[in-house]
């Protein structure tokens, strides 16, 4: 195609032209570098996984940074958490943290129904026991050898 007018001769020669090609002041530049903001930086759907991962078993976004160990910070996880408009309360903080038990099937069913019958959840039931046992150092008097 033949172009008129210079200005879209130029056009379209710079259109087969990748950009990385070009000097940097020749470059497209990004909106966010134009106005002096940072480059948005994409996530892997992996790394985003992960992160939604670590977030939901209770890790704070710098553990989370420390974790990931691949230069990023912990204020970009946590602008991602608002990205994805998560509470403060679901995020959690350093002094909560989620712990997950493997219990057999019978032994979730025991469980929920004991909780049920004290008008609690099962995590707030197990989470009671854990509270009172570790601060009155019950071990040896709740488990037995056996376990």
């Amino acid at each position: 195609m033949v172009a008129r007018n210079p200005r879209a001769a130029r056009r379209l020669a710079s259109d087969d032209i990748n950009s990385a090609e070009l000097p940097p002041k020749f470059r497209k530049r990004h909106f966010t570098e134009r106005v002096g903001l940072p480059v948005v930086q994409r996530w892997t759907m992996e790394k985003g996984a992960l992160v939604g991962f670590l977030t939901g078993m209770g890790y704070t976004s710098g553990e989370i940074a420390r974790r990931l160990a691949d230069g990023t910070i912990s204020s970009s996880i946590r602008a991602q958490w608002q990205h994805w408009e998560l509470a403060i309360d679901e995020v959690g903080d350093s002094t909560h943290r989620k712990i997950f038990l493997d219990l057999k099937f019978h032994e979730r069913a025991k469980l929920a129904r004991q909780a049920k019958k004290r008008g609690l959840t099962p995590q707030e039931y197990l989470r009671r026991i854990s509270v009172c046992a570790i601060r009155d150092d019950l071990y040896e008097a709740i488990v037995s050898d056996t376990v």
